[in-house]
């Protein structure tokens, strides 16, 4: 992977002294957006000022870290995000060298396959319920629900218990997401 490929996402709230040394650990090639927890402007100034490869966003208040995150990848333009926390210095010599799902033991691959895919469904409807409303949340993911519904219902058909089971899993996220029930499932990895 090359340094054009990435993007770096940092969320801070008031970091102001732990920041500077991270964005200093990090090549002056690779873009960073830094997503400030506040309305600090001249946190922004100061940054953008000192690190020419950094763009600052300010949310306006302490939105959380998963918002601010989410804020940061929907502005990624790059192949590939890499999310800091504030307090991190990188090695010179780091290597980035990500394995997706093949990092995981073979033998667990499975299990955490259809937990992705419950949790991608229940995350999709209860993003668009909370920003959108139910009624917007149900039109929106409609199509998904359908998907899944027709999918799990060939691959039983078919006998294709793999297929059947992710696609089983789908439905229950998104099921469960509209039933306002937490995000409740866990992979069976005893």
């Amino acid at each position: 992977m090359e340094s054009k490929e990435l993007t770096i996402v940092i969320v801070t709230f008031k970091s102001d002294e732990k920041i500077s040394n991270c964005l200093k650990s990090i090549s002056r090639e690779i873009p960073v957006l830094v997503i400030e927890n506040s309305n600090n402007i001249n946190f922004k100034k100061n940054i953008e000022n000192n690190f020419h490869n950094v763009k600052c966003i300010l949310t306006g208040e302490n939105k959380g870290y998963s918002f601010a995150n989410n804020v940061g990848l929907r502005l990624v333009k790059t192949k590939y995000a890499l999310v800091l926390n504030p307090d991190t210095i990188l090695d010179k010599n780091i290597i980035i060298n990500h394995e997706g799902g093949s990092s995981v033991n073979k033998f667990f691959s499975f299990e955490l396959e259809k937990n992705r895919n419950w949790h991608w469904m229940w995350s999709t409807f209860y993003y668009h319920k909370k920003y959108k409303g139910f009624l917007l949340a149900t039109i929106i993911t409609f199509p998904k629900l359908l998907s899944a519904i027709f999918k799990s219902l060939f691959y039983l058909i078919i006998f294709n218990k793999t297929k059947r089971d992710i696609y089983f899993c789908r439905l229950s996220g998104i099921l469960n997401s509209m039933a306002d029930k937490k995000s409740w499932y866990r992979p069976a990895l005893d």
